[in-house]
């Protein structure tokens, strides 16, 4: 009897600790509460910097009904659409259709959503209606690369249309650029995607009647009167990738020049323009116009490390092209390399570069200088990666990185002995290089690198 009792006990002790554990919910994050509009628009400015969209997602929101008027409304979800627009998650499903199955879910409907919204506040104007309409063909866009049984929203405005997703941008951006209404700059964004609307699904270019109406279009966008520089050189860049495309050298080069003479085109914009033309000259063996065109480009403000940094690679390029194509004397080609290494030295040291960063700088000179495929090209490069490895307080991983690099040099130099040699010295404190270091390996027939 008394051991029915005690077995009773336990029991109801057990369900009472059950369902006291399935009444006490799981705690979730609380959100963060803003005071202002404008302390929630610059917490999401942050927040998406930082990759961190659902923290931004909620900002933005916040943003939006802290507002005192529907264009600030309207820029806040903006914003959070634009974040949206990139937002995913993954869900899994434990029945129906997609049993046990895990899926991804894109953000692509709620930046819809988001921008329908602003779309239909009152108080904005044709010049911001124009601007969400621009940012709602992006989110078409991008939602029409991720399609399947999960992502309906393309299909379901399809059907609603009656047409195909590329026809509705199109047909609305069309209408935005022959608007009056429409500020010049937003015309030649309008106009930018009317082109992008003649890309399949692969980002390319099924016939060459495409090509010629995305042209058409991209050109009309180059020529809006009262568009600024920036907008302007948007479209003509654009129009040299569509010759580079196309193949037509002619096109290409009077695109890239149409923007350097531009005098308020962004700094990014400028070196594009000149860094393209260079090495169009170049390739021709006209490396002192070409050098000009660099040093001029050193000199525009705004340009980044990174930027700047490729100027110094490609006059790099320049003076070993002139080796190349001139065949000088020998204190003459010594000097030419001298003023390559210099300018690859001064490449690496844009900025206060220490340890990795140096090493990496040195790895990225190695590997854009052996893309010109000649043994002096391949020459610096290894003097790059040697610069690399003798970098001060480099980790292990780094190290592993450069030394991949190494190898993956004399593999381009048809260099097989060498090669493999070099790949058997990556170790595995990179795990990513030492896997790239087994399969090249394996490729040329050789054995397994060390530990």
């Amino acid at each position: 009897m008394h051991g029915y009792f005690r077995l009773f006990l336990f029991f109801v002790i057990v369900a009472s600790a059950v369902a006291s554990s399935a009444q006490t919910p799981t705690p979730t994050p609380e959100r963060t509460v803003y005071k202002t509009y404008a302390a929630a628009m610059s917490a999401g400015q942050k927040l998406a910097a930082d990759k961190k969209r659902s923290g931004a997602i909620d900002a933005y929101t916040l943003a939006a009904g802290l507002a005192k008027n529907d264009l600030q409304k309207a820029d806040a979800l903006i914003e959070a659409a634009k974040v949206q627009q990139d937002n995913s998650r993954f869900v899994s499903s434990g029945g129906g259709k997609f049993k046990g199955t895990t899926f991804t879910v894109f953000g692509h409907p709620d930046a819809v959503r988001s921008l329908n919204t602003a779309l239909e506040l009152p108080g904005i104007d044709d010049a911001k209606r124009a601007e969400i309409k621009i940012v709602r063909a992006d989110v078409y866009f991008a939602a029409n690369k991720r399609i399947d049984a999960h992502n309906q929203l393309v299909p379901e405005i399809e059907k609603k249309a009656n047409k195909p997703i590329a026809l509705v941008i199109r047909e609305e951006m069309i209408a935005l650029a022959d608007a009056a209404s429409t500020p010049a700059d937003l015309k030649v964004e309008a106009l930018i995607r009317k082109a992008q609307t003649y890309k399949n699904f692969r980002d390319s270019y099924t016939t060459s009647a495409d090509l010629r109406w995305a042209f058409d279009a991209l050109k009309a966008g180059s020529e809006v009167a009262g568009a600024s520089d920036p907008a302007k050189a948007s479209a003509l860049l654009q129009i040299a990738e569509l010759a580079r495309i196309g193949n037509n050298s002619n096109i290409f080069v009077t695109a890239f020049e149409a923007v350097t003479k531009l005098p308020k085109a962004t700094a990014t914009q400028k070196h594009t323009a000149a860094t393209e033309l260079a090495n169009v000259l170049i390739a021709n063996d006209r490396v002192e116009p070409a050098r000009k065109m660099l040093t001029e480009t050193l000199a525009v403000p705004g340009l980044t490390v990174i930027e700047r940094g490729g100027v110094h690679r490609l006059l790099a390029v320049s003076f070993v092209r002139e080796i190349i194509s001139k065949k000088p004397a020998r204190a003459a080609e010594d000097a030419l390399l001298a003023s390559a290494r210099r300018e690859l030295a001064t490449a690496a040291k844009q900025t206060k570069f220490k340890a990795d960063d140096l090493a990496e700088a040195y790895r990225g000179n190695a590997e854009f200088i052996r893309g010109f495929q000649d043994a002096k090209y391949f020459l610096l490069a290894h003097e790059q990666l040697n610069a690399a490895l003798a970098v001060p307080k480099i980790s292990d991983r780094q190290r592993s990185k450069v030394q991949y690099e190494v190898a993956e040099t004399y593999r381009l130099e048809k260099k097989t002995a060498e090669a493999v040699a070099a790949y058997k010295l990556v170790t595995n404190a990179n795990p990513q290089y030492f896997g790239y270091a087994l399969q090249r390996i394996k490729e040329l027939g050789g054995a397994k690198p060390g530990n």
